[in-house]
């Protein structure tokens, strides 16, 4: 949550000046009040994020069959629960993605990492199983879980993060 935090302290912001702008008709006008309803949805939107993001929880459930996330308890429109058939997974591993996030025109990009929870199915398909993990630690020991679970022998994979190996 290192990195996100401030990106939801300048949307607050943002929605805050355009609240309180787009209720004055001296900034809109009568014409512009279609603008102030669009910028109004996108606040809303951006709220619901941001406390979708602070309240959710996830929940990996790893049967003999299948595989589940769900986030709970708000649903987002772009972030679905996922149920993978465990029979077509042959191999679980953490990738370890690069964000670069500029904070101004002037100042310098910062890189923050996430890690992702992949597998590969039988037909040596990568897929994202859960993202946005924050810590290796963390992805690493739900690495491990799953695959002692579903008894999947741990092997190297391409594009695997290797924690003793830093680039």
């Amino acid at each position: 949550m290192g990195q996100t935090l401030p990106n939801c302290l300048n949307w607050v912001f943002f929605s805050y000046l355009t609240v309180h702008y787009g209720l004055s008709y001296k900034f809109w006008g009568d014409t512009n009040f279609i603008a102030f309803i669009v910028f109004f949805t996108i606040c809303l939107f951006v709220w619901y994020s941001i406390i979708a993001f602070l309240v959710n929880k996830t929940d990996i459930t790893v049967c003999n069959s299948i595989i589940t996330v769900k986030e709970y308890p708000l649903s987002l429109p772009f972030s679905e629960n996922k149920n993978i058939n465990a029979f077509h997974i042959k191999q679980v591993y953490v990738a370890k993605k690069e964000n670069t996030v500029r904070r101004g025109i002037r100042s310098r990009p910062t890189t923050f990492y996430n890690y992702e929870i992949m597998i590969i199915s039988n037909t040596n398909e990568s897929t994202v199983l859960f993202e946005s993990i924050f810590t290796p630690e963390d992805a690493i020991f739900i690495e491990k879980k799953i695959e002692r679970y579903l008894g999947i022998k741990n092997s190297r994979v391409e594009g695997e993060y290797n924690p003793n190996v830093e680039l």
